[in-house]
C-alpha cells in the first residue's frame, strides 16, 4: 500500500477517534456532575427530583466548561488548577504506566516460558491468572506487606516503603498491586494466543523447511500475537483505573484515586470532574494509540481498514438511516396494535410413519460413562470450583447454625480466660475469630453475612446479566443501526469511567441508606457492558447461520428468532458469564468496602481519641455483611489484624470458587458441546414459573408481616389527634421544658398511659421521672439599635422582621455596643480553631462585625464584641430555638440573624452598598479578608436569664408493657423477655417567644406523642402480646438540642438497668410535610430501614432515607451514656416546613399522613416485639 494511503487513512482514523473521544469525555463529565449532585442533595437531606437535578447538571456542564476555576485550595494550600490537577495526575499516570510496564513485560515472558511447557505450563498459568483476577488488591497489598516486613527481618535489611510518595523504592509495592491482575491476564492470553499461532499451517511449513526453532518462533509466531497482546495491554489498564483507588488509599499514594475519594466526600465537583477526565482521556489516549498501531503491527488489518473506511457512511446516509428506522418502529407500533388476522390454509394430511428407538447397549453407556468421569475429572478447575460453590451454598444456608454466637450482641468490659479487658478482644476461646471495635463476635458476623453478601452478589450478576444479553442482543441483530451506535457509544462511555469510583458515585447518588436494591443498580449499570459486546459478537457469527436463514424464510417474527433461535444458542456463553461474573461482582463489593461502601451505610461511632482529645469516627453497619466488615480496616488491620484477615479470606475464597468454577464450566462446554435447551426450554422455564408463584401465594398469607397487618391497620389516626389537640391548647403553654406548660403535659401524658393501661416505670413506681437540669430562658425581647454619637436611639430594628437571634451552632448571649464593621472571607485556607485569617491582630474586639452566612462558618465567634450574620431566608428571622442545657455555659457575643434590607442600612452607614459588600466576597482569593470602614454605632441585646421562679425540673413521661418471651431463648443464652424494644417522642415544646407569640408544635412534636399513645394502645389491645418488653416514653429535652438518653430512662424503675435495649424507635413531625413519603432519618440503622421498607411495602406507603424531618441540619447532643441499640429516626419527609414556627398549629396536621406512619410503625414495632428473625 502506497505510503501516501497509509498517511491519510491514518490521519481520518485519528481525526474520527478524536472527536468520539471528545463527545465520550463530554458524557463522562456530565454523568460525573449528575450523579455528584445527586449524592449532594442526598448528604443534605433532599429528595433526588432526577429530573430537575439532571437539568441544573446541564447548568453545570455548561458552568464547567465555560467558567472553570481558576485555583483550588487544597491541603490547606491554594493551587492553580492546573498546577494542582497535573501534579496529583503524574502521580497516578507514572504509577499506572510503570505497574502497565511492568505488567506487560513480566506477563508476556511468563507467557512465552509457559507455551514452551505445553500443558504443564498452560495449568500454571491457569493457577496464576485465576489467583491473579481472585485476589482483591487491599487483600494483595496486605499479603506483600507482611512479606516485606518478613523479609526485610530475615535479610537484615531495611524494607521496602509501605506507604507514602516517591519515584523509588516507594512505587515498588503498589505498583506490584496495581501490575498483579493485568500480569496475570497477559500472561495467560500470550500463552494461548502462542500455542494457537504455532498450530497453524505457516508454522508447519517453517519448521519442514528446518528453520531454527527460536527464529520461527521470532519472526513468525511473535509476530502474529502483537495484535492479541497490545490489545490485552491496553485492556488490562481499565482494570487498573478501577483498582486505583483502593491502592492509592491503601498505600496512601498522594494520587488521583485517593484525591478523588477526598474530594467526592468533600463535594468539591470540579476537581472531581478533572480528575475523572483525566483518566477517561488516559484510557482513551492508550486505546487510540493501540488501534492506530495495529495496522503496522499486522499488515492484513491494513486493507480490512481501508475497505471499512470506503464503506463507512456519510452524515446525510446515517441520517436518513436514522428517519427510516423511527418511520419503521413507528410503523411496526401502529401494526401491533391492530389486531392480526389469521390465514388459514389447509391442513396437511396426516402421516403415521413408525419410528423405532433402539436403546443404547450397556456397553455404549459404560463407555459413555467412562468418557464423562474422564472430562469431569481431568477439569480440576471443575471439580475445585463446585465443590467450593458447594460448600458457599451450605454456608448461606446453614452458616448461623455453625456457631452459637449471637452476632449483632455487643461486648463490653468482660474476664477472659482470667484477664479483664475491653472490645476489641484477640482470638481466644470465647471468641474464636476475635471481636470487631464494639465487641460483636467477628466469626458469627462472617458466617452469617454470608447470606446477605452473596444474595446481593447475585442479583447484581442477575441484573447485569440480563441489561447486558437484552442490549447485547438488540445491537447485534440490528447492527449498524443508530441503536446499534448508541449502545457501542455508552459502552465507550462506561469502559473509560473508573469501575469503582462510578459505583461509588452511583450508591451515593442513589442514596446509600435506601438498601440492596441501590448496590444492584449500581453493579448493574458499572458492568453491563461487557456482556453486551460478548452477546453482539455472538449474535453477528449467529446471524448468518442457516438456521436463522431458513427462520426468515417461512416468515419468523424478530422476536421469534431472537427468543426460540439466537438466545438459546447464547446460553453456554451465558452461563460462563454469570458464574465469572459472580467473581466480577464480589471483587467490586469488596473493593467498595474497604471505601467504606457497604450495605445500608452503616453508622458512626467514636472508638478512640488522639492526642488532642479529637475523636477517632469509625463506620459500623449494623447487619452481618463481609463488605462492611472490612471497613476502617486500613487504619487498623496490622494492630488488629484477625478484624481483616477473616473478611478478607472470605472474599477471596469466594471469588476464587466463582472463578475456578467459571473457567471449569468454560472448558467442559467446549469440550462436550451440551444442549442446554434440554435444561433450559420454555416448559421448565414456565413450570418454574408457577411453582414461584404457588410458593409466593401460599407463604404470603403465613408470614408475620400478613398475620400482624391486620391489628396495624387499626391504628386510629382521628384519636391521635384528639391527643395533639390536647397538647396544643393554649393552656400548656407551648410545652417549653422548665415552665408549668412543660408538667402539664407530661401530666397529661402520664394520665393517658395509666388509662391505655401501660405498667408505669418512673421513680417510685410511677409514670414519671424526674431530673434536675436548669435551663436558659429567654423571656425578654432583644433588641437591635442603632445610636447616635451620644449613645442615644436612631433607630430601632424590629424583632422577628428585621432581625431575630441566633443560637446555632453557638449558644451566645449578653450585651454588646461598638460600631458596625463588614467582613468578608475566601476560601478558607488553614483549619484553626481560633483565628483562621488572622483578625485578632485587627482588634475588632470593640466593634460589631456583619457578614455573610459563609463567613460566620469560617470565624470564631470570639472575634468581636457582636456578630450580625446576613439571612437570605426570610424563615430564619421567624424560627425560634432554645438555649441548651445551661451547664455547657453560654459565649459572651451576642449573635443575630439580619435581613437584607437591614444590613442595607447597616452598610449605608460605612459607605458601602449590599451589592458592592458581596462583589468584594467574590474577588477574594484563599485566605484573604475583607474590611469595610467602620460605620455608625449598634447596640445589641440577648438577655436570658436562670431565674430561680422557673422550674428546674424536667419530666420523662414512662410506661411500659412486659415481655412474655420468658421461655424463648435466643443466640448468646438469653430469653428473649431480657430485651427491650423502646418507643420514644419528645414532648416539650418552644413555649411562648419573649414577645408573646405562642409556638403550638402541633406536628413538632406533638404529633409524635400522639402516635407514641396510639401505638400503646394498639399493643395494649392486640391479640399479639410482645414478647419482648416495649417501653414508651415520652421525653423532655428535644426542642433544646438535647438527645434521648437511653440510660437514664432505663434506670428511673428498678431492675430495668439489667435488661438490654435492643431497638430505639424515636418519632417527631409524623403528621405534616412537604414530601410524599414517610421518612426514615439519617443515621437509622440499616437493619430497621429493611423492616420498615418491608412494612411499608405492605401497607402501601411510600418510604424514603432521604429527606427532611424537623430538626433537619439542627445539631443534637448525644443522649447521657451513648445508645448501643439500632436506631430508627421517624418523621415525615418536609417536615422541617413550619418547625420552630407559629404556623406550626393544628391547622398544619395532615391525619392521614399520621395514618400511614402510624400504620407502618405499629406493624415494625409488632415484628420488633415477636419475631427473633425477620429484621
Amino acid at each position: 500500500m502506497p505510503s501516501a494511503s497509509v498517511r491519510s487513512h491514518l490521519a481520518r482514523t485519528l481525526l474520527r477517534r478524536l472527536g468520539e473521544a471528545a463527545l465520550t469525555l463530554l458524557v463522562i463529565a456530565y454523568l460525573t456532575i449528575l450523579g455528584l449532585l445527586l449524592a449532594e442533595r442526598g448528604r443534605s437531606g433532599l429528595p433526588a427530583q432526577p429530573l430537575q437535578t439532571a437539568g441544573e447538571a446541564l447548568v453545570s456542564l455548561a458552568d464547567y466548561l465555560l467558567h472553570h476555576p481558576g485555583t483550588y485550595v487544597w491541603k490547606h494550600q491554594e493551587w492553580t488548577a492546573a498546577a494542582l490537577v497535573l501534579t496529583i495526575f503524574g502521580r497516578s499516570a507514572g504509577l499506572l504506566l510503570f505497574s502497565l510496564g511492568l505488567a506487560a513485560i513480566l506477563g508476556f515472558a511468563l507467557g512465552v516460558a509457559m507455551a514452551e511447557r505445553r500443558s504443564l505450563g498452560r495449568t500454571l498459568l491457569l493457577v496464576l491468572s485465576i489467583l491473579g483476577i481472585s485476589t482483591p488488591s487491599f487483600f494483595l497489598g496486605m499479603l506483600l506487606w507482611v512479606f516485606n516486613i518478613a523479609l526485610a527481618r530475615r535479610l537484615g535489611t531495611p524494607p521496602l516503603p509501605p506507604t507514602g510518595f516517591g519515584w523509588d523504592a516507594h512505587m515498588l509495592m503498589p505498583a506490584l498491586v496495581l501490575a498483579m491482575r493485568p500480569l496475570a491476564q497477559i500472561a495467560q492470553v500470550t500463552c494461548v494466543a502462542l500455542a494457537e499461532v504455532e498450530g497453524q499451517d505457516f508454522m508447519r511449513v517453517a519448521q519442514a523447511k528446518g528453520l531454527p526453532r527460536r527464529l520461527i518462533r521470532a519472526r513468525h509466531a511473535l509476530r502474529n500475537i502483537w495484535v492479541t497482546f497490545f490489545t490485552t495491554t491496553a485492556t488490562s489498564l481499565r482494570y487498573s483505573l478501577a483498582t486505583l483507588p483502593v491502592v492509592e488509599f491503601f498505600f496512601l499514594w498522594p494520587g488521583v484515586g485517593l484525591t478523588l475519594i477526598e474530594a467526592i466526600q468533600a463535594g468539591v465537583i470540579p476537581l472531581v470532574t478533572d480528575f475523572i477526565l483525566l483518566l477517561g482521556l488516559l484510557f482513551l489516549g492508550v486505546n487510540l494509540i493501540v488501534e492506530v498501531l495495529y495496522p503496522w503491527l499486522d499488515p492484513r488489518l491494513r486493507q480490512n481498514d481501508l475497505h471499512q473506511e470506503e464503506e463507512r457512511p456519510t452524515w446525510a446516509q446515517r441520517w436518513a438511516r436514522m428517519v427510516a428506522a423511527w418511520r419503521d418502529l413507528w410503523q411496526r407500533v401502529h401494526t401491533w396494535r391492530k389486531p392480526r388476522e389469521r390465514i388459514g390454509l389447509a391442513a396437511l394430511p396426516r402421516r403415521t410413519v413408525p419410528v423405532v428407538m433402539e436403546a443404547p447397549s450397556a456397553a455404549t453407556q459404560g463407555a459413555r460413562r467412562r468418557w464423562w468421569v474422564r472430562r469431569i475429572l481431568g477439569n480440576p478447575a471443575l471439580v475445585l470450583g463446585t465443590g467450593l460453590v458447594l460448600g458457599l451454598v451450605g454456608l448461606m444456608v446453614f452458616g448461623p447454625r455453625l456457631t452459637p454466637a449471637n452476632p449483632y450482641q455487643i461486648h463490653g468490659v468482660m474476664m477472659i480466660e482470667g484477664k479483664i479487658g475491653a472490645p476489641p478482644y484477640r482470638p481466644s476461646s470465647v471468641f474464636p475469630w476475635g471481636t470487631d471495635h464494639i465487641g460483636r463476635d467477628i466469626q458469627a458476623l462472617v458466617l452469617y453475612g454470608a447470606r446477605t453478601t452473596l444474595t446481593l452478589a447475585f442479583w447484581g450478576m442477575l441484573a447485569r446479566i440480563l441489561l447486558g444479553t437484552l442490549l447485547g442482543l438488540l445491537a447485534g441483530w440490528w447492527q449498524g443501526s443508530w441503536l446499534d451506535r448508541l449502545i457501542s457509544r455508552a459502552v465507550g462511555v462506561w469502559a473509560a469511567f473508573p469501575l469503582t469510583l462510578f459505583a461509588m458515585i452511583v450508591i451515593q447518588a442513589l442514596g446509600i441508606q435506601q438498601g440492596a436494591w441501590v448496590f444492584i443498580v449500581a453493579i448493574c449499570l458499572v458492568g453491563w457492558g461487557e456482556i453486551a459486546q460478548m452477546v453482539r459478537g455472538q449474535v453477528l457469527s449467529l446471524k448468518p447461520q442457516p438456521f436463522v436463514e431458513a427462520a426468515r424464510v417461512i416468515g419468523a417474527s424478530t422476536r421469534r428468532i431472537l427468543l426460540y433461535h439466537i438466545l438459546p444458542q447464547l446460553f453456554p456463553a451465558l452461563i460462563t458469564m454469570a458464574v465469572l461474573e459472580m467473581g466480577g461482582v464480589l471483587m467490586l463489593l469488596a473493593e467498595l468496602g474497604f471505601l467504606n461502601i457497604f450495605l445500608g451505610g452503616g453508622y458512626q461511632l467514636a472508638i478512640a481519641e488522639t492526642g488532642r482529645m479529637m475523636p477517632v469516627i469509625a463506620r459500623f453497619s449494623d447487619i452481618p455483611e463481609w463488605a462492611a466488615l472490612l471497613a476502617n480496616i486500613r487504619d487498623w488491620w496490622r494492630s488488629y489484624p484477625w478484624m481483616a484477615w477473616y473478611p478478607g479470606v472470605a472474599f477471596f475464597l469466594t471469588i476464587l470458587a466463582f472463578n475456578l468454577w467459571g473457567e471449569g464450566l468454560r472448558r467442559l462446554l467446549a469440550e462436550v458441546h451440551l444442549n442446554l435447551m434440554r435444561l433450559f426450554n420454555r416448559y421448565v422455564l414456565a413450570g418454574l414459573l408457577v411453582i414461584g408463584v404457588v410458593l409466593n401465594w401460599a407463604t404470603a398469607g403465613t408470614t408475620p408481616l400478613s398475620q400482624y397487618k391486620r391489628v396495624a391497620v387499626q391504628f386510629d389516626a382521628q384519636r391521635a389527634l384528639t391527643h395533639i389537640r390536647a397538647l396544643t391548647d393554649p393552656a400548656m403553654g407551648g410545652r417549653e421544658t422548665g415552665t408549668p406548660g412543660a408538667e402539664f403535659a407530661a401530666r397529661y401524658i402520664a394520665d393517658q398511659m395509666k388509662a391505655i393501661g401501660l405498667l408505669p416505670a418512673g421513680d417510685n413506681n410511677t409514670y414519671i421521672q424526674t431530673l434536675v437540669n436548669p435551663r436558659y430562658h429567654l423571656t425578654q425581647p432583644p433588641r437591635l439599635e442603632l445610636l447616635d454619637a451620644q449613645g442615644h436611639s436612631l433607630l430601632s430594628f424590629v424583632y422577628r422582621q428585621d432581625f431575630a437571634e441566633r443560637l446555632v451552632p453557638h449558644a451566645c448571649a449578653g450585651v454588646a455596643q461598638g460600631r458596625v464593621i463588614g467582613v468578608t472571607t475566601g476560601p478558607l485556607l488553614e483549619e484553626s480553631p481560633t483565628d483562621p485569617y488572622g483578625l485578632n491582630r485587627r482588634n475588632l474586639r470593640e466593634y460589631i462585625l456583619l457578614m455573610r452566612e459563609e463567613d460566620f462558618e469560617r470565624l470564631p465567634p470570639q472575634i468581636a464584641a457582636g456578630i450580625l450574620v446576613i439571612s437570605e431566608d426570610a424563615h430564619n428571622l421567624q424560627r425560634r430555638f432554645l438555649y441548651p442545657q445551661a451547664m455547657r455555659g453560654l459565649c459572651r457575643q451576642p449573635i443575630m440573624w439580619i435581613s437584607p434590607q437591614a444590613a442595607e442600612v447597616l452598610l449605608a452607614t460605612a459607605g458601602s452598598t449590599l451589592a458592592d459588600f458581596y462583589a468584594s466576597a467574590a474577588e477574594l482569593r484563599a485566605g484573604e479578608v475583607a474590611l469595610t470602614p467602620p460605620g455608625a454605632v449598634v447596640q445589641m441585646q440577648v438577655l436570658p436569664t436562670l431565674d430561680s421562679g422557673v422550674d428546674e425540673n424536667y419530666y420523662n413521661v414512662i410506661g411500659y408493657l412486659p415481655g412474655s418471651g420468658s421461655e424463648v431463648q435466643v443466640p448468646g443464652g438469653l430469653n428473649l423477655d431480657h430485651y427491650v424494644i423502646m418507643v420514644s417522642a419528645y414532648y416539650d415544646g418552644l413555649g411562648v417567644g419573649p414577645d408573646g407569640t405562642l409556638y403550638p408544635g402541633a406536628n413538632d412534636n406533638a404529633s409524635g406523642v400522639a402516635a407514641l399513645l396510639e401505638l400503646a394502645r394498639l399493643l395494649k389491645e392486640s391479640p399479639y402480646p410482645p414478647k419482648r418488653a416495649v417501653v414508651f416514653v415520652a421525653w423532655a429535652g428535644g426542642e433544646r438540642g438535647e438527645g434521648l438518653s437511653v440510660v437514664n430512662v432505663m434506670n428511673a424503675k428498678t431492675g430495668f438497668s439489667s435488661l438490654t435495649v435492643e431497638a430505639v424507635l424515636e418519632l417527631s413531625g409524623v403528621a405534616a410535610g412537604t414530601g410524599k413519603h414517610m421518612l426514615l432519618g439519617e443515621g437509622s440503622s440499616y437493619r430497621l430501614v429493611r423492616l420498615f421498607q418491608r412494612a411499608a411495602s405492605r401497607l402501601g406507603v411510600g418510604l424514603t432515607t432521604r429527606g427532611r424531618g424537623p430538626h433537619a441540619d439542627l445539631p443534637v447532643q448525644a443522649g447521657f451514656g451513648g445508645r448501643s441499640a439500632l436506631t430508627a429516626y421517624i418523621s415525615w419527609d418536609g417536615a422541617d416546613q413550619w418547625a420552630h414556627t407559629p404556623q406550626d398549629d393544628l391547622n398544619s396536621i395532615d391525619p392521614e399522613r399520621l395514618r400511614k406512619v402510624g400504620q407502618t410503625t405499629a406493624l415494625s414495632l409488632l415484628m420488633l416485639s415477636r419475631e427473633m428473625s425477620g429484621w
